[in-house]
């Protein structure tokens, strides 16, 4: 038995013992984190930044086609330099912040030829005799490697089916809209642009044929990724398909013929890593792919384009081959091709281009490019780049152990070969939107093909707290290059209004928007052009000289550019210094020695200063230059006016205003309800479909009567199509304050041109051209 039990600090109630109350206080505390907390919630790091941003490029560069222009190129420039910068701006930062550049060492072999020839690029442009010239393309270049080393140094492979799956949400916008045009149904207004041809967010066949036979390797290997959901790989497989037969009908034989060696590659890779069901529709689809594009049995595919057929490039090449010739050794320069080239071009080309003012910007071939801007090395570093990567691809991809592995390298594989055969034989590698991607697809199977880095190359910044110092430096100079590209864009968009005023007649208008452009801008050397054009137009006191002054701007910094020493030899004539102008034409003969027009205002040149033999010499050259033409060429591009077709109209001219004075009865004119009185707005060979704009403002463009008769006559069978204001009687016409034009409505007239005269024999085309402007008779 127990004995009393006794409890310290307790109290009786009621015989029952209890315990003290406990006090119980709540404390609340709340952290207060610092600065690096927030940072590392708001702030994401810098590869993620750096990451983000070439994945933002992979959706906006194809899709920017859809920013009201036809003409997107510039659009997708700039994009493309921001998207960089902001990439280059993160990495440098964060370098910086963190006291030290890495370099994973299992991606230096490919990091490595990729940095040097950046660095060569550099060099040469700083000692370019085309700096201002070749702007362009080395911003482009310089670009396009940056991007690359930025994807080796910043992803890793667990990365690669989310860079895939980027890529390949724009290419479905490219596919379903390309679809619509194949149906027909494209509703922009420059559908049709390309005949048959499919050229979807592109912009062009050629280029969307690269892209799309980019994106089917990529699209199969999601397909094939067994770890995916079943919808989004049944997805990629029926995109894969489209794709395919898209790229039948871009035009482009060549891409087909890539195309289908590709799937060959992909095929063979999903041989060796993939299992038996996964490695079953790997090759079940590549087949598919590859017989779609083979294109429909029941319908004709369009035919290539004139500058995608052997027989161009085989002559493109000889040339190109003939300007690194001249300096094999250190080259001219990055993007000095094209103002170099028209010394080199081979008449071939002309007559195969079937114009004679035209420019070549690229020689459809990147090596050839690479050595004649940077001479034999940058064309050394350029093959040591693209067959390491290949080679490390192929190794990752072909190995004994690949089996298992990431089918994204193998896709990957498949584009970056397919990258290799589409730079060496067509221009997409110097465009936007598929150059760039050539390039990050690399960069990616660089990572892919490298593995898990264990290692990495340190360098680091023993600057201590000056580093905050350098990483605000460095952020300065990025912007001043962002401002720099926007500057770009700007001066893009001033002259498109430009080219507008100028067409208008508007001559003031065009010319402020023309002087207001940078010198880095893509358009700057063609503005100077213009401005030059602009002068010699206008014709008031002074402009002649003013013309000739922008000219000689033009071929000091581009000494071939199309067509100035023909347009300033006009002038020199008309100022009466003939021998200048002579100098000027036995330039321009030289450089389009098939060219009938110029050697005939050669000729006249000679019969000026008195020097009879050159003349006759020149005469017999001019008809040798136009029998080598075809006959169909002839008529179809020259626009022959010797035998010509017209409209049926008398006109006249007030202040380069285009009024309808008479009618042929029975004619085009007439039997399309064209009046006396009736103005006519515009002059163009395109369908009434592209101007039928809903809310669309027509302004008159000014004529003089040399003008209209190029713009109105034409082979008999061929179609105009106008822009006419119907005279609406004096008492109803009110001009409208501060702009050009008429208050009203315009009709929108197709015309087919039918036979109307016979220009005496003898007349050169030139003379013909002044025979009918004079007549007023169209």
């Amino acid at each position: 038995m127990t004995g009393p039990m006794y409890y310290k600090d307790c109290k009786m109630q009621n015989d029952m013992i209890t315990a003290p109350e406990n006090k119980r206080t709540l404390t609340l505390t709340l952290p207060i984190p610092d600065w690096s907390y927030w940072r590392s919630i708001l702030v994401p790091d810098w590869r993620t930044m750096l990451r983000a941003s070439m994945l933002i490029l992979a959706v906006a560069l194809p899709m920017s086609f859809y920013l009201r222009t036809y003409d997107s190129a510039t659009i997708k420039i700039t994009l493309l330099q921001l998207g960089v910068i902001a990439g280059a701006a993160a990495w440098v930062w964060g370098s910086i912040s963190e006291g030290r550049f890495e370099v994973p060492l299992r991606s230096a072999p490919i990091i490595l030829p990729a940095a040097l020839l950046l660095l060569w690029n550099m060099a040469r442009f700083m000692f370019s005799d085309f700096r201002l010239a070749g702007t362009t393309g080395f911003v482009m270049q310089t670009a396009f490697l940056f991007s690359f080393i930025l994807t080796a140094l910043a992803f890793s492979r667990r990365d690669l089916r989310k860079a895939v799956l980027m890529i390949l949400g724009a290419w479905t916008v490219s596919v379903v809209y390309g679809f619509l045009q194949f149906l027909g149904l494209d509703p922009f207004v420059w559908r049709g642009a390309f005949g048959d041809r499919i050229f979807s967010t592109l912009g062009n066949p050629t280029l969307f044929a690269a892209y799309s036979s980019l994106c089917v390797p990529l699209a199969l290997s999601l397909a094939c990724d067994e770890e995916g959901p079943l919808w989004l790989r049944g997805a990629a497989a029926v995109l894969s398909l489209l794709g395919a037969f898209l790229l039948a009908w871009t035009g482009d034989f060549i891409a087909r013929v890539i195309f289908m060696f590709l799937m060959v590659v992909f095929g063979s890779a999903a041989w060796v890593m993939l299992k038996s069901r996964a490695r079953a529709t790997a090759l079940l689809l590549s087949a598919a792919c590859l017989a779609m594009s083979l294109g429909s049995l029941t319908k004709a595919l369009p035919g290539p384009h004139k500058d995608r057929t052997p027989e161009f490039l085989r002559e493109t090449w000889k040339g190109t081959a003939a300007l690194i010739a001249d300096q094999p050794w250190l080259g001219s320069g990055p993007g000095s091709f094209w103002v170099r080239y028209p010394a080199f071009r081979r008449p071939a080309v002309i007559l195969l281009e079937g114009w004679h003012n035209n420019q070549t910007d690229h020689p459809e071939n990147e090596l050839l490019e690479q050595w004649v801007d940077g001479g034999l090395p940058a064309a050394l570093l350029w093959l040591w780049l693209f067959s390491a990567l290949l080679y490390i691809g192929a190794r990752r991809a072909f190995a004994a152990e690949a089996a298992g592995g990431s089918i994204y390298v193998g896709g990957l594989l498949a584009a970056t070969v397919g990258s290799v055969l589409f730079m060496l034989l067509s221009v997409s590698s110097r465009f936007a939107a598929p150059g760039w991607l050539m390039f990050f697809a690399a960069g990616l199977l660089g990572v892919g093909a490298a593995g898990q880095p264990d290692k990495v190359l340190a360098l680091p910044l023993p600057l201590g707290g000056s580093r905050r110092v350098l990483s605000a430096a460095a952020m300065v100079g990025f912007i001043f290059l962002a401002y720099g590209a926007v500057k770009a864009f700007h001066s893009d968009i001033l002259h498109n209004l430009g080219i507008y005023y100028s067409k208008g007649g508007y001559w003031g208008q065009a010319v402020r928007e023309y002087e207001l452009e940078v010198p880095w801008a893509p358009s700057y050397i063609m503005s100077r052009y213009f401005l030059g054009n602009v002068y010699a137009d206008r014709g008031e006191p002074g402009d002649l000289e003013r013309a000739l002054g922008h000219y000689n701007e033009v071929r000091a910094i581009a000494p071939d550019y199309v067509s100035v020493a023909y347009r300033e030899a006009k002038l020199l004539e008309k100022m009466g210094d003939h021998k200048q102008a002579i100098e000027r034409m036995e330039r321009q003969v030289k450089i389009d020695p098939v060219w009938d027009e110029t050697w005939l205002f050669l000729a006249e040149l000679y019969k000026k200063t008195g020097d009879t033999q050159k003349a006759a010499d020149a005469e017999q050259k001019a008809l040798a230059a136009r029998a080598l033409w075809p006959a169909q060429r002839l008529s179809a591009t020259h626009k022959d006016p010797r035998n010509s077709g017209g409209i049926g109209i008398g006109a006249r001219f007030v202040d380069g205003v285009l009024l309808v004075e008479s009618i042929t009865p029975n004619g085009p004119a007439d039997q399309a309800g064209i009046r006396p009185g009736d103005q006519i707005f515009q002059i163009d060979p395109k369908a009434p479909g592209y101007f039928r704009e809903e809310e669309r403002i027509f302004r008159p463009n000014k004529f003089t009567p040399e003008q209209a008769a190029r713009a109105l006559m034409g082979e008999p069978g061929t179609k105009v199509t106008l822009v006419v204001l119907p005279f609406p009687g004096l008492d109803k016409m009110t001009k409208k304050k501060d702009k050009p034009g008429w208050k009203g409505t315009v009709k929108i007239i197709q015309l087919e041109r039918v036979h109307v005269r016979t220009v005496p024999e003898g007349l050169s085309r030139g003379a013909a051209i002044r025979s009918i402007a004079e007549s007023r008779s169209f």
